[in-house]
């Protein structure tokens, strides 16, 4: 496994929130394990927890013990999107209490998908066992989103990808973050950025 996770001052020493780093594949035994997610917050003990997201997505089951264990922090928690959410990471996501996405980052929902074989009943339970995990990702993104269940398939029915601004018009995302901007001179030799001299 990859270290695709990094705490920052999960003492809480301070005021300074903790951030942890959700990259990659999400998934028990790839990038992202809900293991050692739950075993990073056990030692955050800050009021604020950062988590940055740059996923395509995964297991739905992953992604969602993920999501109740964010949920379950006493710390407030801000979600940024850094580059992509799709799929199973926008389930993580959802554990948010402020969403914050950049201007140039996209979200994207889909229905839940498996690979299958078996005979017509296997494939029939199939079916209905993936209906009810769709329901429960309905569950998270209505609680966030307040978006009705018909209006949600909808958008998971067609695959949609939302940029900033449509992540946040449809309640996915709370905030648009704009780039930031800077403001740089050279006087005498002397470089200047943002009021800094170097």
């Amino acid at each position: 496994m990859s270290n695709w996770w990094n705490i920052k001052n999960s003492a809480g020493e301070d005021d300074t929130p903790a951030e942890m780093q959700l990259y990659g594949y999400i998934g028990e035994w790839d990038d992202i394990s809900s293991a050692e997610v739950v075993k990073q917050l056990k030692d955050i003990t800050a009021k604020t927890i950062v988590v940055r997201i740059n996923s395509y997505g995964g297991s739905v089951f992953t992604a969602q013990a993920i999501l109740s264990s964010l949920k379950r922090h006493p710390a407030n928690v801000t979600v940024y999107i850094d580059g992509i959410a799709a799929s199973a990471a926008t389930i993580i996501a959802m554990a948010g209490d402020k969403i914050i996405i950049p201007a140039n980052a996209m979200m994207m929902i889909h229905n839940p998908w498996t690979l299958a074989a078996g005979d017509s009943e296997e494939l029939r339970s199939i079916a209905e066992m993936m209906d009810k995990v769709r329901n429960s990702i309905l569950a998270a993104y209505r609680e966030k989103t307040g978006l009705s269940d018909e209006k949600l398939i909808e958008l998971m029915d067609a695959e949609t990808w939302f940029s900033a601004d449509e992540a946040v018009e449809l309640g996915f995302a709370d905030e648009v973050e704009q780039p930031m901007r800077l403001a740089a001179s050279l006087n005498n030799g002397v470089f200047s950025l943002n009021g800094m001299s170097f």
